[in-house]
């Protein structure tokens, strides 16, 4: 999901910040945990870049074979703290 997941848990930081601490820092965990999972796949997919010939080495330079190098337990991680982060923002808005 990329940036997304951690833009959404920033936003909802935003709109949490006065239903106290543990919603907070809810928030910002999952930032966290969207931004460190975000970084991990895509270091995988870069370095099963990097065994190709035509890799330009570019940020964005990933083909969907590099992509599927990626372990499927951190994009569950990240899938879950998408679906967190959403939720969290959800909350915020109701809240």
């Amino acid at each position: 999901m990329g940036w997304l997941g951690v833009v959404l848990s920033v936003a909802a930081v935003w709109f949490l910040r006065d239903e106290g601490w543990p919603w907070i820092a809810g928030a910002i965990a999952v930032g966290v945990l969207e931004f460190w999972s975000w970084g991990i796949m895509h270091n995988h997919a870069v370095e099963s870049a990097k065994q190709r010939p035509g890799y330009a080495g570019g940020f964005f330079d990933i083909t969907p074979r590099d992509a599927s190098s990626i372990p499927d337990w951190i994009t569950i991680v990240n899938m879950l703290g998408f679906v967190a982060a959403v939720g969290l923002l959800v909350a915020g808005l109701v809240l």
